[in-house]
């Protein structure tokens, strides 16, 4: 499986993901979690 989670920034902290400047938005790690948490249990059947 393969998703996008957007964590885009402002134009002050918006640079790609190998930028040194890079400064993602920790929020979004826990989105990403409940989605790919909900997936593996949907998946399990619960």
């Amino acid at each position: 499986m393969f998703a996008l989670v957007g964590a885009g920034g402002t134009e002050r902290t918006d640079y790609p993901h190998h930028h040194p400047r890079f400064d993602i938005d920790e929020r979004v790690l826990l989105v990403g979690l409940r989605f790919f948490l909900g997936m593996v249990l949907d998946r399990r059947g619960r």
